[in-house]
């Protein structure tokens, strides 16, 4: 709910003036701002980020998240000096619908449900988890449901541990609770709990105490029966506890829009091993027969699905603001590249990185043999994992670098620099980073 400014409120931040409060939480405060263009934007001011190597890491991953496809999103503009400007979206959020009207209902619940499985289907292509799924993080703009917050919640420390730091309690997937890893699969399961919300008006997993809300995540599964038969397959697949059981984004789309397909997903095709040096995980679906055809039809009709009206929503505008978290880049197929690696990029660098995973707090020591005009160079981290690396394109300042499998790792890298210093970002394309600083 926005609020007006307070004594201790910016009234300027970059460009932009700050006019109303529109929420705060544990990451940050939320303002209403107004460009030179007189336009609105949401501006999220993060908490515990003035550092200069936490400031250069958010840089880093900021680019990353631009990449998200926006139009089931809100669109990033800018970051800097510890404040993010998005997309002002003019609308309630699904709480706050919910809350003032009650359960949805037919189209209006579909439409809902089309709108944000399309858009965690943008974000995980994009490399990034969103890791905050819920209701509040659903804004509804005049043209659709938009979500927002995508991999905002990022431990700031590698002590924090997981349920202290990543999601809200009623919405977190079970994995989590266990101490494992969030990945995309963990967002599948919070997005079904957010439909069973939208859906019944109430709380999945209830609204107690936080540790009876654990326990009924855990070992109990909730009430479906107000859920329409068109979504109770695809909601049901996606509260599975064991996260391996769950579909994906895709899977989720093709069966919301082919409902005679939601009951006969594919099982997993390969197992899910553990968590290698690197964390990477093959993915744990595969699409149905024609799924990578007919995803262009089903983000289209996902767009299209939504009704457009020209009255304007309720008085209270929602923050449509994301931010800088765990993320990863996608693993682009690897081309051959029109040039290699810069000069300004060449030698030896190294250095430290350190994981977002809260389990894995100790820094990983990393070295990076880059040659000039080739692409081909050389990663080695401490343990002694050696791994080619192939250079794929410059992207905007920095450049970026795909694992060639060898068993050892995978993954992207992105290289960015800042003076003498080369920022890196390992990403295994499924929410799981490494980041840190090189030196020559």
């Amino acid at each position: 709910m926005s609020a007006p400014l307070g004594p201790g409120d910016p009234r300027r931040l970059g460009e932009y003036d700050l006019v109303r409060r529109l929420g705060e939480g544990g990451q940050g405060t939320v303002y209403l701002g107004i460009g030179p263009d007189g336009g609105k934007v949401a501006v999220k001011v993060l908490k515990g980020h003035t550092d200069p190597a936490t400031q250069r890491r958010l840089a880093r991953e900021f680019e990353v998240l631009k990449r998200v496809n926006p139009f089931c999103t809100a669109r990033l503009i800018s970051y800097e000096d510890g404040h993010i400007v998005s997309e002002y979206v003019d609308g309630p959020s699904l709480q706050e619908r919910v809350q003032a009207q009650g359960a949805l209902r037919g189209g209006e619940l579909v439409r809902l449900a089309i709108g944000t499985a399309s858009a965690l289907a943008a974000i995980h292509d994009a490399g990034v988890v969103h890791r905050d799924f819920k209701p509040a993080n659903v804004l509804l703009g005049p043209d659709g449901p938009r979500v927002v917050d995508f991999g905002i919640a990022r431990p700031l420390d590698a002590g924090s541990s997981v349920t202290a730091s990543v999601g809200t309690p009623g919405y977190l997937a079970p994995e989590l609770l266990r101490g494992e890893s969030v990945t995309a699969a963990s967002d599948l399961f919070s997005w079904a709990a957010t439909i069973v919300y939208a859906a019944t008006g109430a709380h999945p997993f209830g609204a107690e105490s936080v540790a009876l809300i654990y326990q009924r995540i855990l070992t109990h599964e909730p009430d479906l029966s107000a859920v329409p038969p068109e979504l109770l397959p695809l909601v049901r697949a996606c509260l599975a506890k064991d996260p391996a059981a769950r579909p994906d984004a895709h899977d989720v789309l093709v069966g919301l829009v082919s409902p005679q397909t939601a009951g006969r997903l594919r099982e997993p095709t390969v197992p899910v091993p553990e968590r290698g040096p690197r964390g990477r995980r093959p993915s744990r679906t595969a699409w149905t027969a024609g799924g990578a055809g007919l995803l262009a039809v089903l983000l289209v009709a996902a767009f299209l699905l939504w009704p457009r009206s020209g009255d304007k929503p309720d008085e209270k505008g929602s923050a449509a603001i994301t931010g800088p978290s765990s993320t990863g880049t996608a693993s682009p197929t690897v081309t051959a590249p029109s040039t290699g690696v810069p000069p300004a990029y060449a030698g030896s660098w190294s250095g430290t990185a350190r994981s977002n995973d809260p389990a894995d707090p100790n820094p990983t020591e990393i070295t990076l043999t880059l040659t000039a005009g080739t692409a081909e160079a050389t990663w080695r981290d401490g343990g002694g994992c050696v791994q080619p690396m192939r250079y794929l394109r410059d992207e905007g300042g920095s450049i970026l670098f795909q694992h060639v499998a060898t068993g050892c790792s995978g993954g992207t890298i992105t290289l960015t620099p800042s003076g003498d210093v080369l920022g890196y970002l390992w990403s295994d394309g499924q929410g799981l980073t490494y980041s840190g600083d090189l030196t020559r």
